[in-house]
């Protein structure tokens, strides 16, 4: 394998295995829905105890631990799909930390490059938050999903938690979190040099 292609093979590997790891909190965090009320008057709609109930059942179905009860049914149908996209993701993380592991397993000190080559990528990702409403909308949806149950309409439980701007901050403190842990594994293995 050339040079090139194992840097941009270990970049997208780092990437992928950091940002699955930022992941985890926010998607298990009952206080990251909490948090976000903040910055949007939906949740007024959910008590504060709902808002956590709520935020809790999504994250033990995501783990498939529990059911959604007593969520709107296009909710819990979106909620199915995403649970899906999350599966598929932790089976990609878990095969690209594999793969890390064996392109690091006889040069450790590569970890500075593909560190390095997944802040640029991070960087390029970052490129959509001036225009996240619209990528949200045309692009990250229309992708991923077949339907349009991602449509949240008024009243529904997902349009009351989770707004866009909601998306907007996980997204955001993603990308940054992933930076932070891209930057520590980048001097880790410059270290190693």
């Amino acid at each position: 394998m050339s040079s090139a292609l194992r840097t941009s093979l270990g970049s997208v590997c780092v990437l992928l295995t950091v940002m699955s790891l930022a992941l985890l909190p926010l998607i298990f965090s009952t206080s990251w829905y909490q948090f976000n009320c903040h910055f949007h008057d939906r949740c007024s709609n959910l008590d504060p105890v709902g808002v956590q109930a709520y935020a809790h059942t999504m994250g033990q179905f995501f783990l498939y631990r529990s059911e959604l009860v007593g969520w709107d049914t296009r909710g819990a149908a979106h909620l199915a799909d995403v649970r899906t996209l999350y599966s598929q993701l932790a089976v990609a993380a878990v095969a690209a930390a594999g793969v890390l592991a064996a392109l690091l397993w006889r040069r450790p000190a590569n970890l500075s490059p593909f560190a390095r080559g997944a802040l640029v990528l991070l960087l390029l990702c970052s490129l959509v938050m001036p225009v996240f409403g619209t990528f949200w909308e045309k692009v990250f949806h229309p992708l991923l999903f077949d339907n349009d149950l991602w449509r949240t309409r008024r009243g529904e439980i997902l349009w009351s938690l989770t707004p866009r701007v909601f998306f907007r901050n996980t997204v955001a403190l993603l990308l940054t979190l992933s930076a932070v842990g891209c930057a520590a594994l980048w001097w880790i293995g410059s270290r190693r040099r």
